[in-house]
Formats: C-alpha cells, structure tokens, sequence
C-alpha cells in the first residue's frame, strides 16, 4: 500500500514481484522524469500536490476545471510562474500526467499489462527521485524499452483487428471496385466525364475523411474551401486511387495501411485503413491548379 503525507518524500521499499508490477512502477518512474526533462521550471512545483493530482486523475475523467487554473498559472503559452496558484497548478499538472498516460495505454491496448497502483508509486519515487533502491536506473531503461515493443505489438494487433472488420464491411458493399491488384478499393456514387488524372496530376477536390466506423474526422466543406494539390505529394492510396476518378464524378475511397500512413515518422498520422468521400471538381498537368511555392534565390555575397 502507497501512503501520501508531509512524509511523501522519504524513502519507502517497494515490493515488485512480478513483470508487471516492475513494468509499472518504472513507467510511474519515466513520467515523472519526462515532466522535469521536457519542462525544466517543473523542478518548481509542489511536490505533494503534483503527487495528489497524479493520483486523482489515473483514470479516462477528464481533469474537469484545471484549464483556466493552467492558464492563472502558467499563461496561455507557458510564459508565466504565478506561486499564487503553485499548489492547485502542481496538483493539475499531476491530473493531466496521468490522464495522458491513462489515455495513452488505453489507446494502444495495454491497460491490462500494467498496475496502477505501482504506476502510481512509481510516479511519487520518481517526483522525489527515490526510487533506486527499487529500480535501478539501468532496469528501468530496459523495462521501458521492452514495455514500448509490447505497446507497438499490442497496438499493431489491434489496427489489425480494426482493419478486418472495416474491410469485412467494405467487401460487401454493392458494386465496390478495386484499383488495379493494388488493395484500394473505390464505390463510384456519381459518375464524372472525361479522362481520368495521372499519378503526377494537379487536382481540385472536395472531400470529407472519416475513420473506419464513419465518423468524420476532417472535412473540406467546414474549411470553406476545396483543396488543390498535386498527387506527387499525397500518400499512395490517393495517387492510385485518384487515376481511375473522372471529372465531376463523386466517390467514395477505401484505402489500406500499407497505402496511407503505415510508414510514416510522425507520430499523429492516422493509423488504419483510411476511408474518404471525394468530389473531383478539376484536374490537370503538375503547376495548372496547385499552388507553387516559389523558390527561394539566395544571392551571393560578393
């Protein structure tokens, strides 16, 4: 059992007797030291109360009212350190670390690999720096590290299982065509007229990108504005997948992970298979539609 109190900061022995609780208690560690890595005037806050939000929000709920609370204390962009607001600020910053970090293994799947009261323990050692005597530095390197392959498997796995019920549901829609051997897949809603664009083509285009269950996630029609592009420098699902599309023709566009953004570094890229509603209203040769950025003639200095 964990206790917090005006002795929070002493050194207390932790019994880890299994992977898991090991596990957890060196992710409490990491986000503890994440916070005082990534904001240095962290080091400032009220360690007690940082302990006692962390273990008030390590759970889905939201940190209800701890935005304008942020804002007093911190300002807008991080530009201020109001003491006045140190101890109801600390203990905010420990609801959103563990809210993120709950929402974090809930989204890849891993809830059930870890135990939240040594995620929590480990936090409260990690804030006063006690925790070696439990955890070296060097293991709880090596468990973090073994903890990210899991998470990756665990959230392959579950992009998987997402996908093949999307598709199970893609495959029996009347008249789905594929593009080519290519796994893309195309319902034609209205047909277009003319020739159809190349992989290099310029486009104008509306289009409404949902998730795998149909919800919308982006739309052109709440921007105001249709997007013009050139397919050179779109994901493969859309070069492929915009040759077979005509002029004034309005589909709808299924396209694999292996086609989207299965490969990509950035960490928010969209994960899955990707499912669009499109409108091709124009086309034409590269630079007759989308906007160029000028290049950029740097003079030498003489």
């Amino acid at each position: 059992m964990f206790h917090f109190g005006v002795n929070a900061q002493t050194e207390e022995n932790i019994r880890l007797s299994s992977f898991e609780d090991s596990l957890s208690f060196a992710l409490g560690i990491e986000s503890a030291l994440d916070l005082y890595r990534n904001y240095p005037i962290f080091e400032n806050l009220d360690k007690e109360s940082l302990v006692l939000g962390f273990q008030r929000n390590l759970s889905d709920k939201s940190p209800d009212g701890c935005a304008e609370i942020m804002k007093e204390f911190l300002g807008v962009r991080g530009d201020k350190f109001d003491t006045s607001y140190l101890k109801v600020g600390s203990e905010c910053v420990g609801r959103y670390t563990a809210n993120d970090i709950f929402k974090g293994l809930n989204e890849y799947n891993v809830v059930h690999w870890v135990d939240l009261p040594h995620v929590l323990g480990g936090f409260k050692q990690g804030v006063y720096r006690t925790y070696e005597s439990n955890l070296s530095n060097l293991a709880k390197k090596e468990l973090t590290e073994e903890f990210g392959e899991i998470m990756e498997q665990e959230f392959q796995a579950l992009i998987a299982f997402n996908d093949s019920v999307f598709w199970s549901r893609v495959l029996q829609i009347e008249g789905i065509q594929q593009v080519g051997e290519t796994g893309i897949y195309i319902e034609v809603l209205k047909k277009g007229s003319g020739g159809n664009p190349t992989r290099t083509s310029d486009i104008e285009a509306e289009y409404i990108y949902m998730s795998t269950t149909g919800d919308t996630l982006q739309s052109t029609f709440e921007f105001g504005q249709s997007t013009k592009l050139n397919l050179g420098s779109v994901i493969e699902g859309w070069r492929e997948g915009f040759t077979v599309m005509q002029k004034g023709g309005i589909y709808r566009l299924y396209i694999p992970y292996e086609k989207a953004y299965k490969n990509s570094q950035y960490q928010s890229a969209p994960k899955g298979a990707l499912h669009y509603y499109i409108e091709l209203i124009d086309f034409g040769p590269k630079g007759t539609i989308a906007k160029q950025i000028p290049s950029v003639v740097r003079r030498k200095h003489e």
